[in-house]
Parts: structure tokens; sequence; C-alpha cells
């Protein structure tokens, strides 16, 4: 194929392309591969910017529409020294030419029976040009299939106590094929010290001093690599308590009474021994279920005159 365009104040070369009817999806993109776009030119000092526009009634003017640019098919070719914009310059020479190409650059919104044009056109308006021609230029279009966004499983709401660390893996799957890369990243509110590996989805946190007895409101994105990227979410709640400690004892006749917080999903234990020198805690009753409301337990001490106690989260 070769398009010449003669001496012209603007110069603009076209290539006009229209998709027949076709059953397709509206929603689906075409999917346009440029290869081998090997240009000639016969006047120096030339800057040629590359649009195309899809134009669905075949009327629009080319000069003044586009409907996206593509930096990579521009061309410029250098000043000649010595030359003067109308001297004829070889066309045949390598010097004079120039090879450009892209593939897998997305055009959506090309409907069935709508007129693609594909324009290179000077730059500068005011410039001169003796000729130009195009050789060798091959273009291909594909439908694509809409990208769909992953799938990001639901994130329980967590407690995590000062000191501990609060580890998860976010999961997420996505259906598109061929199969695309998810990178997982926090959204902003996020506290500053929490990170998630983008690769593998490892979220960790450990809070600060200053962070307990705050809830903080994290959401975790997971975006794929498709054409336009898409992402998904799960927000989630973590609220940061203190190292657990008894907070009310209370002594009615030989009964103790020990009453301390609780925090929903936590598990607690209470031990006792009778000499902080002996070498083991001894469990104190059932493991107690932490409610968000304070938990407590009896505790009969008529003997023996002292014993020390502790209270444990394990789960």
């Amino acid at each position: 194929m070769r398009l010449h365009n003669g001496s012209l104040g603007r110069l603009a070369v076209c290539l006009a392309l229209v998709l027949a009817a076709r059953s397709l999806p509206a929603e689906e993109p075409e999917v346009a591969h440029f290869h081998h776009v090997h240009l000639n030119v016969t006047d120096p000092a030339k800057t040629l910017q590359f649009y195309y526009l899809v134009d669905p009634s075949g009327t629009n003017a080319i000069t003044t529409n586009s409907t996206a640019f593509v930096p990579a098919l521009n061309v410029i070719f250098p000043t000649v020294p010595g030359a003067v914009g109308g001297v004829a310059v070889d066309g045949t020479l390598s010097t004079n030419q120039t090879s450009r190409g892209v593939t897998s650059l997305a055009i959506t919104n090309w409907p069935p029976g709508a007129v693609l044009w594909l324009v290179w056109e000077m730059a500068d308006p005011a410039a001169r040009a003796q000729g130009l021609a195009i050789d060798n230029l091959s273009f291909a279009a594909s439908t694509a299939p809409l990208n769909t966004p992953p799938a990001l499983a639901p994130i329980s709401n967590a407690f995590v106590i000062l000191g501990q660390t609060l580890s998860f893996t976010a999961s997420a799957t996505d259906t598109d094929q061929p199969p695309q890369s998810i990178t997982f990243t926090l959204d902003s509110g996020a506290p500053g010290n929490a990170v998630i590996n983008p690769a593998t989805g490892i979220f960790s946190w450990t809070p600060t001093p200053a962070q307990v007895l705050t809830t903080n409101l994290i959401t975790v994105r997971a975006t794929d690599n498709g054409v336009p990227p898409l992402s998904a979410t799960r927000s989630f709640t973590a609220t940061v308590l203190n190292v657990p400690s008894i907070s009310v004892v209370s002594l009615v006749g030989q009964t103790l009474t020990l009453r301390w917080p609780s925090a929903t999903g936590k598990v607690y234990r209470v031990q006792y021994k009778d000499s902080l020198s002996a070498s083991t805690w001894t469990t104190l009753g059932s493991d107690l279920s932490g409610t968000g409301s304070p938990l407590s337990i009896n505790v009969n001490v008529s003997a023996p005159a002292q014993r020390f106690y502790r209270l444990l989260i394990v789960q």
C-alpha cells in the first residue's frame, strides 16, 4: 500500500478503514495492531503526529477531530544542514526514512460500520511538504473481551492487642483470559504503619501505643492489569486493645470476683499459682469468650493464705 500527498500547507496522510456490520456485543472494543509502519519523506525538518479518529458517520473532518493521539507513531525528521524548505530530498535514501510500530493498541467504541481514520499530520500547520510516501503499513483489528474486575474475598473485622501483629493474606481471583496479574494496595485512610505486599496480598500491622483504643477502617484494593485496569475493594475495621488486665477485684466473704473488659472474638483464660517461685501456672475454670462487655469469674479464697492470678488472651 502506498499513499502519497503532494505539496500542502498542512500535510495530512490518512487511511480510512471500515468495519463491516457484524454480530458483536456493543461493549466489546476493537484492538488494533500496527506493524511495520514505514515512512519516506522528501523534504527536511518534518514532524508528523499520529492520531486516529472513530467516525460513526464517515463524514467528520479528519484534520480537526481526533479520538486519541498515539505518540509512539509520531515521526520526526531532522533538519538537513543547508537545506531550505521546498528543496527536494531523495526519499529513497535510508537517512530520510523511518519505521514505527505498535501492537495491542486498544481502540474503544469502534462500532460496526464506523470509519476508522488513521492520520499522520504536520504538527506545524505552517509547514510545507514536497511529498510524503507511506510504504508497508500493516493493520489488524480484533475484538477484545470486556475486562472484568477481580473478585476480592471478604475480610473479617479484627481486634489486635498492643504488642501483637495483625496479619492475614488477602485473596483475589480474576476469570479473564489470558490470565491477568493482580496488584494489592491499601486505600488512603489506613494506618501509616500498615503494609500489604503488592504481589502476595500479605497484610501486616503492628500497632503502636498511640494507636491503643482506636478503631481503624482499612480498605484493601486488588487491581488487575487489563485494559482498562479494574479493581475490587474490601473494607474491614481493626480495633486496637490495650494489654489485658484485671480491672476490678472485689471480695465478699470468701468469694473473690475478678472482672475485666473483653473484646468480641477473643478468648480469655485466668490462671493462678500460690507462689511466684512456682514453675507453672494452673488454669482456673474454663476459657471465656469475649462479648464486648466485661467478663468475670468468682473464686473461693478460703484457702490458701495467698494466691497470684494472671489473665491471658489465648485466641
